[in-house]
């Protein structure tokens, strides 16, 4: 690949992990976590987390020095250049289509966190949706991967072209995730929620 990104080497398998928030998402069960590390610098560690459900596979990331921090996932600079930042979201793109390629049926999920900067400026959708949304496009060719985002959910979804059972696969689970309102509200902003209240689509 010509993208730069860092070095990772074998995850940290949790087969049965019970003390995440991301357990249970609607009526979906955990199956697998898996955790990457990476040095950004000597003395900087990010984890990159994949949580495996049934359906799909959603990706995480944070600084390991946030790890015991229940807001960890909503930490959003910790002086990072943009080199830096670009270089971390290449990473998590890469092992993505690492994993993508071990199991070419399944289905990998970027959701973004917001920040009450979002809700300040009135936004429909957080930041780190945009600059997730750039960087996914830009790694997974739109010739040979499926791409879906649904924006009020700050919710960025792709898999292999060759998966034909894409679309059916993310409208179970998005059918699932909507019974869990509390958890997929966190990644709204308050914008958005008056867009879908107005539209009465939730």
């Amino acid at each position: 690949m010509e993208f730069d990104y860092f070095q990772y080497g074998n995850p940290i398998y949790h087969k049965s992990d019970r003390d995440t928030d991301f357990s249970f998402y609607g009526d979906l069960e955990l199956k697998e976590r898996k955790i990457y590390k990476v040095k950004v610098r000597p003395k900087m560690i990010y984890l990159i987390e994949l949580f495996y459900y049934e359906e799909l596979t959603f990706i995480k990331f944070y600084p390991k020095i946030h790890e015991n921090n229940p807001n960890r996932y909503k930490v959003c600079d910790i002086g990072l250049s943009n080199s830096e930042k670009r270089k971390l979201l290449n990473t998590c793109c890469s092992i993505v289509h690492d994993e993508i390629e071990k199991d070419k049926e399944r289905l990998f999920a970027f959701v973004a966190q917001i920040y009450d900067r979002d809700n300040e400026k009135k936004r429909e959708i957080s930041v780190r949706f945009s600059i997730y949304r750039k960087q996914v496009t830009t790694f997974f060719k739109l010739e040979n991967y499926s791409h879906l985002m649904i924006k009020d959910f700050n919710f960025y979804c792709m898999a292999k072209a060759s998966n034909k059972s894409f679309s059916k696969k993310i409208e179970a689970f998005i059918t699932k995730a909507k019974k869990q309102e509390s958890l997929v509200m966190e990644f709204i902003t308050d914008r958005g929620r008056e867009n879908i209240i107005n539209r009465n689509i939730y």
